[in-house]
């Protein structure tokens, strides 16, 4: 146990870290709460695991000791099953032209990475969900015999004592169908603005802009606008902005812990490169799949940012089980020993993804690609597509346990 604990230990510490760390970075630098939150909470729970992994599991082993692998329980002596598993076998294929796989690998992920181009992003209120609810048979009732945004107008909220200039320049916006003063005290007044546009489509969100615009012009009104589609843009653009921060900000913290882990420049840079060409890929194949397939009318908005988080802040994690262990066999095997060992122990941990996070949503069979809200189906569906092996299970050629080394993952 205290040479698996030895040997383990910096691949577990490293893991853990790119994963505690980016959530982290999510949870400081987002402006959207429920980010935020689920930023705290998800480091919260990695740092958990963590301990549990460290701490609690090693007790139970011990405890129960290798009666816990059963129906495939090692014994001393018995043949290395590294040596004849399906992960060994495939290691083999490789090194005998591994030009031509990595070649291969490049091409798919190119191809699959297509998907992203032209994929439109933003869903309205009433494509959020797959089917007819209520809801969207009275918004679509409300567009055809009156104006669209009927149902969700914009609110004005301005001085008083310039409450008709106000109400003017919102009544001259383009894409405002009626405004009219709805209340009103000595110092405020509110102007209820009805709007021509679906609710949260790109036409009402251009709409919520000008009408910005036109009351900022207003001397002395001090004018604000409000209301859910003014919320709901203020939303999209703090992620948009999240994006272009978080992403860079992840990816950076990950190279630093993987050239610590590694104590190396070049290969932790390939590592990271192989990683956002899986990203692009994954989100590629699925918003192509969403579009074409599903017939899904667009992307939600936050959806580049949380795939990130998910298949490279908990994707990386596997690169590091992987090239961590293959560090290890090499200084004691060489280099292509080293590497093919090093895929046999750890290739059936890292593609059945059992306990990782989130791994539930990796199943296709998952609830999550049946559930009627599309965001919560486009999340299903990513993470099948950026963990595509999660749910199989190694073999009985595949059990780590088996082989007492230096890494157990």
């Amino acid at each position: 146990m205290g040479k698996a604990l030895l040997g383990a230990g910096p691949s577990i510490l490293a893991s853990s870290a790119t994963v505690t760390i980016s959530l982290l970075v999510l949870a400081l630098a987002s402006t959207l709460n429920n980010d935020r939150s689920l930023g705290f909470v998800g480091a919260i729970g990695i740092v958990v695991a963590l301990l549990s992994a460290l701490l609690l599991l090693p007790a139970v082993l011990l405890l129960f000791g290798r009666r816990l692998f059963w129906p495939f329980v090692p014994k001393l002596g018995e043949a290395d099953p590294t040596l004849t598993g399906t992960w060994s076998r495939a290691g083999q294929r490789v090194a005998r032209a591994p030009r031509l796989v990595m070649a291969g690998c490049i091409v798919l992920l190119a191809v699959l990475a297509l998907g992203l181009i032209g994929v439109p992003s933003g869903l309205t209120q009433a494509q959020q969900f797959r089917n007819q609810t209520p809801s969207v048979q009275a918004q679509a009732l409300i567009a055809k015999h009156f104006p669209a945004g009927s149902s969700a107008p914009a609110y004005v909220i301005a001085d008083a004592a310039a409450a008709d200039q106000v109400l003017a320049a919102v009544r001259s916006t383009p894409g405002v169908s009626a405004a009219v003063v709805t209340d009103q005290t000595d110092s405020l007044a509110q102007i209820s603005a009805t709007l021509a546009p679906l609710p949260d489509s790109a036409a009402s969100f251009q709409v919520i802009r000008d009408l910005r615009h036109a009351v900022a012009g207003v001397p002395g009104a001090h004018a604000l606008v409000g209301g859910s589609v003014a919320t709901d843009l203020d939303t999209k653009d703090a992620a948009r902005l999240d994006t272009l921060i978080v992403i860079p900000a992840v990816l950076v913290v990950v190279l630093l812990i993987l050239m610590l882990l590694l104590r190396a420049v070049i290969g932790p840079v390939i590592l990271i490169l192989t990683v956002i060409a899986s990203y692009l890929a994954a989100v590629g194949a699925t918003s192509w799949a969403f579009i074409h397939i599903f017939g899904f009318p667009a992307v939600d908005a936050s959806f580049s940012l949380l795939a990130f988080l998910f298949l490279v802040a908990f994707g990386v994690d596997y690169n590091i089980f992987l090239v961590g262990r293959a560090r290890q066999e090499t200084t004691v095997q060489g280099p292509l020993q080293g590497i093919l060992i090093a895929l046999a122990v750890t290739g059936g941990v890292i593609t059945s993804g059992g306990g990782r996070p989130g791994s539930h949503l990796r199943c296709p069979d998952h609830p999550a690609v049946a559930v009627p809200h599309r965001d919560r189906h486009r999340g299903g569906l990513r993470r099948v597509a950026g963990h595509p092996g999660r749910a199989q299970h190694p073999g009985p050629g595949d059990h780590v346990a088996a082989r007492p080394p230096l890494l157990v993952a």
